[in-house]
């Protein structure tokens, strides 16, 4: 479901929290809805961002990684409870996480593979975008996939937008996730009710389950011997039962460069395709009774 907030009705940052935060709490509450929350980028199908990200204590060797990161993904609160991403290591966002609260970062297992090998990832700091404040990491997730399913999981990063909202840097548009019981396509007519309760004038377009995303997905062209109907990652009949109630803005937040610095970070998701990599992310699911709505 497409939802674009303009900047006329919504001028900073605050109202672009509240709005966010009160869309997922009405939708949370709606009947046959056991969890909802938004973020900024939908795998499987995103493309990468490849910010530059200040690691602290980095030196590069030769033939290693750069201070660059595949995917930079803006989360309401229960994101990862939502979605169904395992947690290796740590904690997931919670409310100590507020916009007062010391800023924190959660990383993928790759990212924590790539800087830290052998190591543990918890309370090391980071800085996206060479930008301050240092964030520390509070959890390792497992990898999802971006890009496309036939792509290895890459680097990401998660950042609660409560505390971006907070920096100036709110979500200016996004996906909603509702887990739902049953059948999610029941969902949407209420769905788009609470989005109206907050702004009438707020176009809603392009619903789809998740199952809809994933077949999207894989009716991409494929590499050859690529098995058909199969997704790495995935059980061969896809993830049974999910789905996304999508709501998606033009740009998303974009800081603004320091003068002459190139660590500056950029978060529109159309801005930086060319400048290293290619993408990778859905998040390796465990089965559940559960279906959701995007």
């Amino acid at each position: 479901m497409r939802i674009a907030l303009p900047a006329a009705t919504y001028p900073d940052e605050n109202s672009l929290l509240r709005f966010w935060s009160a869309l997922q709490d009405r939708a949370g509450s709606l009947p046959g809805v056991q969890s909802a929350t938004f973020v900024s980028g939908l795998p499987p199908v995103r493309p990468i961002n490849a910010n530059d990200t200040q690691i602290e204590g980095f030196f590069r060797k030769p033939g290693g990684p750069l201070q660059n990161i595949d995917y930079w993904q803006t989360v309401g609160h229960r994101y990862f409870e939502t979605l169904g991403i395992r947690l290796i290591e740590g904690r997931f966002f919670d409310e100590r996480d507020g916009e007062n609260a010391p800023a924190v970062v959660v990383i993928n297992q790759t990212m924590a593979r790539t800087y830290w090998p052998g190591e543990s990832a918890l309370g090391r700091r980071i800085r996206p975008g060479f930008r301050d404040p240092w964030r520390t990491i509070v959890g390792v997730v497992g990898d999802v996939k971006n890009a496309g399913l036939d792509k290895p999981a890459g680097t990401e990063l998660y950042l609660p937008h409560r505390q971006l909202a907070q920096a100036g840097f709110g979500l200016r548009g996004g996906f909603l996730v509702l887990r739902t019981q049953g059948n999610p396509s029941g969902m949407i007519g209420a769905a788009r009710g609470e989005i109206r309760a907050l702004d009438a004038a707020l176009p809603v377009a392009a619903v789809r389950t998740m199952d809809d995303v994933l077949l999207a997905a894989r009716s991409r062209p494929r590499p050859r011997g690529r098995p058909e109907g199969h997704a790495p990652g995935l059980p061969p009949g896809g993830l049974p039962g999910r789905a996304r109630l999508r709501a998606q803005a033009a740009p998303l937040w974009q800081p603004v460069p320091r003068a002459g610095h190139r660590g500056a970070a950029r978060l529109d998701d159309r801005a930086v395709r060319g400048r290293r990599g290619r993408g990778r992310c859905v998040p390796e699911h465990r089965d559940h009774p559960q279906r959701s709505l995007t």
